[in-house]
């Protein structure tokens, strides 16, 4: 055989081995790739091996493959939305909401004539009362001022120590036309009947004061002491001297308990020392209201009208 041909018989087996070598690499590449693990080459075991390229993953039943290599990747997440800048700055920012506001609250004083037509000026007395049930506001009243229907009129004052005097809720002011016998305007409370001895207050006050025979009485006081202790009237400042009969601790005890000094510092505490009534005196020595056709007005300290009646 000749060299020539021999050389051509052996190219010739080298292309089929060659060929044939091809086609098995093929059918490889193209195996399932369920197979392969994750992140691993054919035939070379785990990742990190150089040599051939990454087995593909298995692509999704809705996805097409491109190749027989390459897989779509697997697109879930939304594209973001972009606002269009041009539209948001068109629309006006919203307008802060309004404050809130609150009505006006309603007058809380209602004027009663009580005893306005009172022929005498010493006896003719009007009231203030707060019934403002609703809101329960307390009304400053000092400062205001009465008129009559030929528009004389009278400043409401101040208290005994120059404070500002107000009604709460359910009070009441008696307001009397005349001077005040105990030369100051107040606010009766549980032992106010100490002071009304031997005075002509108009309208009168009731005598009701805690007696003191209802305190804690020492132990020194004998029988006779507390026979005369329990003798005395409400609201009574007795004179003591020899002809009482008792010893000097039962006129000491006495004497430091029934006045109304003793008695505020005995019931100051009390849930029900302050009274809801006030007494106040407008200090003049003629009649203010009329007998009859009679109108009387309120007005603030700004000269407002706040309210009136007629009779």
């Amino acid at each position: 055989m000749n060299k020539d041909v021999m050389w051509l018989i052996f190219v010739l087996i080298i292309i089929g081995i060659v060929f044939s070598f091809q086609r098995k690499n093929l059918n490889l590449f193209t195996k399932s790739p369920q197979t392969q693990a994750p992140g691993q080459f054919p035939e070379h075991g785990a990742a990190g091996t150089s040599g051939s390229p990454t087995a593909p993953e298995t692509a999704p039943t809705n996805q097409s493959t491109n190749s027989s290599f390459f897989t779509l990747p697997n697109i879930t997440t939304p594209p973001p939305t972009i606002q269009n800048p041009i539209k948001s700055a068109a629309q006006p920012a919203p307008a802060p909401p309004a404050p809130a506001t609150s009505a006006p609250l309603k007058n809380p004083l209602r004027v009663n004539t009580g005893g306005a037509a009172y022929g005498d000026f010493s006896q003719e007395y009007i009231s203030l009362d707060n019934f403002d049930y609703e809101n329960k506001q307390t009304a400053v009243i000092s400062g205001l001022t009465l008129q009559n229907r030929d528009r004389a009129s009278a400043t409401i004052g101040k208290d005994e120590y120059g404070n500002n005097i107000s009604l709460k809720y359910g009070e009441r002011a008696i307001i009397a036309t005349g001077e005040s016998a105990l030369g100051k305007n107040f606010k009766i409370n549980k032992c106010s009947g100490y002071m009304a001895q031997g005075k002509n207050i108009s309208p009168s006050m009731s005598f009701s004061c805690p007696r003191i025979s209802d305190l804690a009485l020492p132990r020194n006081l004998n029988n006779r002491c507390i026979d005369y202790i329990e003798s005395l009237n409400s609201c009574v400042s007795p004179t003591i001297n020899a002809d009482t009969g008792i010893n000097n601790d039962c006129a000491e005890f006495v004497s430091q308990h029934a006045s109304y000094a003793g008695c505020v510092a005995d019931h100051k505490n009390d849930s029900d020392f302050n009274q809801p009534e006030w007494r106040i005196y407008l200090g003049k020595n003629a009649e203010m209201w009329g007998n009859r056709h009679e109108n009387i007005q309120l007005f603030g300290q700004l000269g407002k009208l706040i309210t009136e009646t007629s009779y």
